[in-house]
């Protein structure tokens, strides 16, 4: 095995990476410890299917409501950050890399997120180091503008109450209570205080995510091409072979979005 001398400075995206082109992890350079570091995440994105979910309508309402009553009994703003992300599907990473200057009035930019930093020590192994906020999404299709729904609007209103109210005067939107930017692990470990107290299987991020994602599918609202671009993905092979194009411009697609991301009208 090559040894390493310096202390390499690494990010999760250069793991994950490494981890697509096939590397042997039984043995060999870095492998070991590559794959204890990622090999959840891998987990995850690979979408293996290790919990069923059914009626995620009833589902997300019922984690809305109990992140609104989370919210107001502890002011931890992470629970309106959950909130917010049902209307807007971003990966967690987009989630908590959000500025204040990202938001107009009716839509908000993507164009950042927070990643992991490792260091391969002078044992070879692969340790974090801690976050960092990159200027590149996920993919080159990451970067887009998203639609804010009447409830995105809303939750985005009560964190920026929030952060007014506690004399923040931080760039970014999502802050813990010493005003600081909160990372990923702050959205999933409320997550899974969440989902213990309404009884439901453990979820991460990814979900809200998906089920998002799934809303605007379901509705019959949006075009494949909306939906993509939406999602930040560079193709819709996830769901249909083929791409349809946006005829409107999204000022004109306004009904469809709220019509598709309106939890709280839902029946």
């Amino acid at each position: 095995m090559e040894k390493i001398e310096t202390k390499e400075v690494l990010t999760s995206t250069t793991l994950e990476n490494e981890l697509a082109k096939g590397h042997n992890y039984g043995s060999g350079y870095r492998s070991k410890s590559w794959f204890i570091v990622i090999g959840e995440k891998a987990m995850t994105d690979l979408n293996l299917n290790y919990e069923n979910i059914a009626d995620i309508d009833d589902e997300a309402k019922l984690l809305i409501e109990e992140a609104e009553r989370h919210y107001k009994k502890t002011h931890n703003v992470a629970c309106l950050a959950i909130c917010l992300n049902f209307s807007l599907a971003l990966r967690v990473g987009e989630l908590v890399a959000l500025r204040t200057n990202d938001f107009t009035d009716s839509s908000v930019k993507i164009d950042r997120q927070e990643v992991k930093t490792y260091y391969v020590d002078e044992n070879n192994i692969c340790r974090r180091n801690g976050y960092e906020i990159s200027s590149h999404t996920k993919t080159k299709m990451g970067k887009r503008e998203l639609y804010l729904s009447a409830d995105a609007k809303r939750y985005l209103a009560m964190i920026l109450e929030h952060n007014q109210n506690s004399g923040f005067k931080s760039e970014y939107l999502l802050l813990d209570e010493n005003g600081e930017r909160i990372h990923e692990f702050a959205i999933n470990n409320v997550l899974r205080e969440l989902n213990r107290k309404i009884g439901t299987a453990q979820k991460s991020n990814h979900k809200i995510r998906k089920t998002c994602i799934s809303f605007l599918i379901s509705s019959g609202q949006l075009t494949n091409e909306e939906i993509r671009v939406f999602a930040g993905h560079e193709d819709f092979a996830t769901t249909e072979k083929y791409y349809e194009f946006p005829t409107n411009s999204m000022d004109k697609r306004a009904d469809a979005y709220e019509k598709a991301l309106s939890y709280t009208k839902k029946v």
